[in-house]
């Protein structure tokens, strides 16, 4: 009878240890929502025409504008340059937004007027540039007219608070905005960001690794790696599977068919699909096209990937300790 009593305890607490892990489980992997950017789109309204003109150069949240007028057979111009806060691939509601707007006069050669200014807004999906539902990101205007000097930059910071869903009308459209417009010397740019309502997973992860050491420490826990992380020109190296495994993202390669050697990579993690070439400074980020500082490579036989450019893709802080020669990744 104490025999049947003793397996029944012991059936009771395996039982409520499952239980237990099964919970953990479920609060480490918890799936969550928040606004995902899915599409960038440009919109322009160029005013082309003598005796003004206008041209775009950089990339967006870094533009150079430059701004021509004609005048009695010369050709007078003005140049601004313009950046605003790269916004996020993820916004969470409730959290707060930071936008910082900064303009720079780089060359005012002209007696007609010209001036330059960025608004930011966050809108409705759908909203026009002069709507003004949703919330105010910054509005900067320059000109010399009104105190700004050649060489001189300046900048304004506005906050707002990421909208919860159904706020903006987002319950009929799914989608929210983020609108940036650029209006100088008669032309109109408008980048319009645009986020929808999605989920994804949320796994906290944190990595240690230390230099030519062929164990990790994820989560606590000791993990061996079939090679160990390295130093080459300045950037560090890791393995490609055991980083992408790591985060929980679905991890990828193409081989050569002449040489059977892996050709490229790919990491897929909720929302983020990264491609990379080996030997290829060049990488694709959600089919967008992103230089890399490093490219992978190919270490007997390992295929090894810089450390920095890949946890930064997939939203993970990246820490050296240069004294202990280790790294920490970090991934909330």
């Amino acid at each position: 009878m104490r025999k049947i009593s003793g397996i029944l305890v012991l059936i009771v607490i395996f039982s409520m240890m499952q239980i237990r892990f099964y919970i953990t489980s479920s609060l480490h992997a918890e799936t969550k929502k928040a606004w995902v950017l899915t599409d960038k789109q440009l919109l322009e309204s160029v005013v082309a025409r003598p005796p003004q003109g206008t041209e775009l150069s950089g990339e967006a949240s870094r533009i150079t504008c430059i701004s021509t007028y004609e005048k009695q057979g010369k050709v007078e111009k003005a140049v601004i340059d313009w950046k605003w806060t790269p916004l996020p691939e993820k916004l969470t509601p409730k959290e707060t937004l930071e936008m910082t707007i900064t303009g720079l006069i780089k060359e005012w050669n002209t007696s007609h007027y010209l001036s330059g200014s960025i608004q930011v807004r966050l809108q409705p999906f759908g909203a026009s540039c002069c709507s003004l539902e949703g919330s105010d990101l910054g509005y900067l205007k320059m000109d010399l007219l009104q105190g700004d000097q050649v060489g001189k930059e300046r900048s304004i910071t506005t906050k707002a608070t990421i909208p919860l869903f159904g706020e903006l009308k987002s319950n009929s459209t799914n989608r929210i905005q983020i609108l940036v417009k650029l209006l100088q010397n008669g032309s109109d740019y408008q980048w319009i960001y645009v986020y929808e309502w999605r989920e994804f997973s949320s796994n906290p992860v944190s990595i240690l690794l230390t230099i030519g050491n062929n164990k990790a420490v994820v989560n606590g826990q000791n993990k061996p790696l079939d090679a160990p992380p390295f130093i080459d020109n300045n950037r560090t190296y890791v393995p490609f599977r055991f980083l992408g495994e790591s985060f929980g993202a679905m991890v990828a390669y193409k081989t050569n068919s002449s040489t059977k050697l892996v050709e490229n990579i790919s990491y897929q993690l909720d929302n983020i699909k990264i491609i990379l070439t080996i030997n290829k400074p060049e990488a694709l980020v959600n089919d967008k096209k992103v230089m890399l500082d490093a490219p992978p490579i190919i270490v007997n036989k390992r295929t090894m990937v810089p450390v920095r450019f890949v946890a930064e893709q997939l939203q993970a802080s990246v820490e050296w300790n240069a004294k202990k020669q280790q790294i920490l990744i970090e991934k909330e």
